[in-house]
């Protein structure tokens, strides 16, 4: 099943649909939305003043939010899955002399091609009525750029909330309603946990116990799935050579790979000039693309890793600061190919670890919710990386930057070793069978 599919309810678009022709009519089943409109626009402007920036309305109806933020200056793009909602909103803004781009599409199918493209994105009112909201969350990080707005708005979980908005607005008045939402303390249809409760300050999926179930593996890749110091060490003692100096030991190249080429650069040419040094690194480039795979392997263990996932098509994926034209081929030649994941490249979103927006992208393409994903990197930037996204991170401790990776504490409190990996991720993404017996923690340690 795609993303796409797995985001949406039919029914409640065909709800929707069905009263679509009277979006605009204030005093028709959208008058409580034509009241808070000014509400919310006020609020979005107070933080993002709209005149000249980009932006996106996903779920946008029959266009209320939309047109008002083109009023206020915006580019405004509106997406929705409802053809007739579409068909409303362009009718409305024609007649209105408002331009706004409308077209029936996902925010997930948007998402290609549209990573990091807007300043602000806004889905108002519309996680009530997804299935998986934790996934559209994810989907919407990637279509902002770094340091963008993302506005999103739903109900509060409360019983005070519940009664207003279902009972009373639903039920009683007979408007378009938010019935799939239950309150704080009550449990979902059929007496059971309720599917896609969304708390304060975080959204992942738990189960009843409350431990947040880990679905996807996300790795970084030079220090974390790939030795590939040895390698770059030879291209750079290969630059050496032209340039008549000596060659550096492995050791004191190694720990420096995690930082890319200007960080391997730095251990002889930090005093050159700019120009210089950039010429040099592009001739270091050029180097090491030319021996690429040649003396690169996979760490110790991860065969059996991906030996796992493959056989049992598992969500996984590659997250590196590493440019494509260096990342694709390198793992092409070593046949490493996530077909049920992603590849996401150090010029893949137009931002790089530590910002999260590459992790939320990865989280994106293989439609999981940064909560249910497990992210395993080898250098600070990638710890900080996948906690500002929301994931679970750990340090790869066999990495380069060795005993200068964090030990467990409160901010790093899950660091692996190297015989520790295979039982790590069986414990996790494949899951213990004896989990339940470890304890609440049990299925995210490896030792005690």
């Amino acid at each position: 099943m795609n993303a796409a599919a797995m985001t949406h309810d039919p029914a409640e678009i065909a709800r929707f649909e069905s009263t679509a022709a009277r979006w605009w009519d204030p005093e028709g089943e959208f008058r409580p939305l034509h009241e808070l409109n000014p509400v919310r626009l006020s609020f979005i402007e107070q933080r993002a003043p709209l005149a000249g920036l980009k932006v996106l309305d996903v779920g946008c109806g029959g266009g209320l939010l939309s047109e008002a933020m083109a009023r206020r200056g915006a580019s405004v793009t509106g997406i929705d899955l409802g053809q007739t909602a579409i068909e409303v909103a362009s009718l409305h803004a024609l007649e209105a002399g408002v331009k706004v781009r409308y077209q029936v599409e996902s925010a997930e199918a948007h998402a290609v091609g549209n990573a990091g493209a807007y300043d602000v994105v806004t889905c108002l009112e519309m996680l009530e009525h997804v299935p998986e909201p934790e996934q559209v969350i994810a989907t919407l990080a990637t279509l902002v750029r770094p340091g963008g707005h993302l506005f999103v708005s739903t109900l509060n979980r409360t019983l005070k909330a519940y009664l207003l908005a279902v009972v009373g607005a639903e039920y009683i008045a007979r408007l378009p309603g938010w019935h799939r939402v239950p309150p704080a303390g009550t449990d979902g249809p059929a007496g059971h946990c309720g599917r896609h409760q969304l708390h304060p300050a975080r959204s992942s999926k738990r189960g009843c116990s409350g431990m947040t179930r880990l679905t996807a593996l996300l790795l970084d890749l030079d220090g974390t799935l790939l030795d590939t110091a040895p390698e770059m060490a030879d291209a750079l003692n290969t630059l050496h050579g032209e340039v008549g100096i000596e060659p550096l030991p492995f050791s004191q190249i190694r720990p420096t790979v995690s930082h890319g080429s200007t960080g391997m650069l730095n251990l002889a040419f930090s005093g050159v000039a700019p120009t210089e040094f950039e010429r040099l690194r592009a001739r270091f480039l050029d180097i090491y693309r030319a021996m690429l795979g040649s003396n690169t392997r996979l760490f110790a263990g991860f065969d059996a890793v991906l030996d796992h996932v493959h056989r049992h098509s598992l969500a996984w994926g590659v997250v590196t600061n590493k440019p494509g034209w260096l990342t694709d081929p390198l793992l092409q030649l070593l046949n490493i190919n996530p077909t049920n994941g992603c590849i996401v490249s150090g010029d893949t979103v137009g931002a790089r670890k530590p910002h999260p927006l590459p992790l939320l992208h990865a989280a994106g393409l293989i439609a999981k919710a940064p909560a249910h994903c497990l992210y395993v990197g080898d250098a600070e930037r990638d710890i900080a990386a996948g906690r500002a996204a929301g994931m679970k991170t750990v340090v790869a401790r066999w990495g380069y930057l060795g005993q200068g990776t964090p030990a467990p504490d409160a901010e790093f409190p899950l660091v692996l070793a190297a015989g520790e990996r295979r039982d790590y991720t069986a414990n996790t993404i494949y899951r213990d069978p004896d989990w339940r017996r470890k304890g609440r923690e049990g299925a995210l340690r490896v030792s005690a």
